[in-house]
């Protein structure tokens, strides 16, 4: 019962509060040039989403080939400087209510990691013919099956299944403090 909640109730929170952050990001760019999100949430947040790209590489078993390797990687590093990006407004100010967008941080993050590996599956499909996992290859036309919001979906759903969550939610608390540590240091260096 709790899988089916998960599985109705995690897409739609998943695309507000993916809304709802990118409203404030926007906000945030207008008021300092962005200078934050270049110099900080990029670098570190493609730092923090290659190293979490391990997670789902390991667990979805997609270290197997360098080319599904780099994929992984790079699925990552675009993820994390995503969320990343999306959630420095939130960590510029207080209040306890951005901890909850704070915690949004994993299923948006997983469900990006899930849309951007498809398509990047999809594309190297297309240019060299290699088939990874996330686009199969199917005997009816068009010959393959491709579905990157299924992908974001599972990944976003199941990184809060009970096994999983005890292990990420210690790192995702972590990895959100550091890159607020990072955003208040950069935030002391500029003129007021």
């Amino acid at each position: 019962m709790m899988h089916l909640l998960l599985f109705t109730l995690l897409p739609g929170t998943f695309g507000i509060g993916f809304f709802a952050l990118a409203l404030a990001l926007a906000r945030s760019l207008r008021r300092d040039g962005g200078k934050v999100v270049r110099k900080v949430a990029l670098p570190w947040g493609a730092l923090y989403g290659a190293l979490w790209s391990l997670a789902p590489g390991f667990f979805s078993e997609l270290l197997h080939t360098p080319g599904e390797a780099a994929t992984v990687v790079l699925a990552g590093s675009l993820s994390g400087a995503t969320v990343a990006s999306l959630l420095v407004p939130v960590l510029e100010g207080g209040g306890p209510w951005r901890l909850g967008f704070a915690l949004l941080a994993l299923p948006i993050g997983a469900g990006t990691f899930g849309f951007l590996i498809s398509w990047l599956h999809w594309g190297i499909m297309r240019a060299t013919g290699t088939h990874y996992r996330f686009v199969m290859q199917v005997v009816e036309a068009p010959g393959y099956r491709f579905g990157p919001c299924e992908a974001a979906r599972d990944y976003a759903v199941f990184s809060f299944l009970p096994p999983l969550i005890l292990a990420f939610l210690p790192l995702m608390v972590l990895t959100v403090w550091h890159l607020r540590r990072l955003i208040f240091r950069h935030l002391a260096k500029l003129p007021v």
